[in-house]
């Protein structure tokens, strides 16, 4: 297994621009550990200083974790808090000076606790009120898997630890954090795990990371300031938004610029449709307005149309009465031919 087993889901920003991140480093403190990166100082300032120069907006905190304590009783440390979150002028020349005085925390390899301090972290180290474009980040440098409740790590008889969200103890007589109250401290406070880890234990961290849905895991090269650069490649992947020449968010150079030209052209689009219907509607408005209506002739000729039948019904009744006179006429004939019929009785 190589490279980012997954990382996603952190926030974006306005264009050309990083959303501020607040990142928690958690490096392993066991003499395992010791054969992988030896000089802790030079691995944590490198990691640092990394981010820091690509991150414009920055803000870290710094802690060791150990074994618990030892199967045969001895009293040991499993937890240091180095610096933490809040910008101080001293912090990068403390986390130094940490290091540099630094010692393995003990020969045996009992249950590292890399996990357990979670809780106790993400509620004194992740303040609520950061900003909504802030991107919490733990990262967690180990060469050996977690270990969680029920895996092996707990003393039989061991019991719950009431307040994690408080303290850290490194006492086996208390159990060691259950995984899902592990991812479900993460998710509440929306944090990002990414594991720097070795191949052996790639495969149990990436389960964890999956399940969490938000972070990754990357194989440690022993080297801090090349850890950073790939981490510093996630961060920027989803954490900051395309420049020119810069990634699209999915990690393709120019692809932002592509975006915002497609973008340009869907909305000249919409103008334009929304123009031409509104031209449209316009000369669909004139058309009605302006032009005289068809049918106001026909109306005109329906106005004359009653004067002309009261002109002919004029005609008949006058006719009418030219009838009645002849018929007049016809009676007053029939009345000589009556006077000429009476003539010509006398006669004979």
């Amino acid at each position: 297994m190589r490279g980012w087993a997954i990382i996603a889901g952190l926030v974006g920003v306005a264009s050309g621009t990083c959303a501020s991140v607040q990142l928690w480093l958690q490096i392993d403190g066991t003499k395992s550990f010791d054969s992988l990166v030896d000089d802790r100082a030079a691995y944590v300032t490198a990691f640092i200083n990394g981010v820091k120069n690509t991150v414009p907006t920055f803000d870290y905190g710094v802690s060791v974790f150990g074994d618990r304590q030892p199967a045969d009783g001895a009293q040991t440390t499993c937890y240091y808090d180095v610096v933490g979150t809040g910008n101080t002028s001293d912090k990068e020349s403390k986390t130094k000076a940490f290091f540099e005085a630094f010692e393995s925390v003990d020969d045996q390899d009992a249950a590292e606790d890399s996990i357990s301090t979670t809780a106790y972290l993400v509620s004194t180290q992740y303040p609520p009120d950061l900003l909504a474009n802030t991107n919490k980040v733990m990262v967690i440098v180990t060469d050996a898997a977690g270990k969680a409740k029920g895996e092996g790590g707990d003393l039989e008889g061991s019991t719950a630890l009431d307040n994690p969200d408080s303290c850290v103890t490194c006492d086996r007589s208390f159990e060691l954090v259950d995984k899902t109250a592990f991812q479900n401290y993460l998710s509440y406070f929306d944090i990002a795990l990414i594991v720097i880890t070795t191949d052996d234990a790639a495969n149990y961290w990436t389960d964890i990371v999956k399940t969490r849905g938000r972070g990754g895991v990357l194989l440690t090269k022993g080297d801090g300031s090349e850890d950073a650069k790939r981490v510093v490649e996630g961060l920027v992947q989803f954490n900051c938004s395309s420049t020119d020449g810069g990634t699209d968010g999915g990690g393709k150079k120019g692809g932002g610029k592509t975006k915002i030209i497609i973008i340009a052209l869907v909305c000249t689009l919409l103008v334009l449709a929304i123009l031409g219907a509104a031209a449209w509607w316009w000369r669909k408005k004139q058309a009605g307005g302006g032009a005289p209506k068809p049918k106001a002739a026909p109306k005109a000729a329906a106005a004359k149309k009653p004067a002309a039948a009261a002109a002919a019904a004029d005609e008949e009744e006058e006719y009418d009465e030219d009838e009645e006179g002849y018929d007049e006429d016809e009676e007053g004939y029939d009345e000589d031919e009556e006077g000429y019929d009476e003539e010509e009785e006398e006669e004979v």
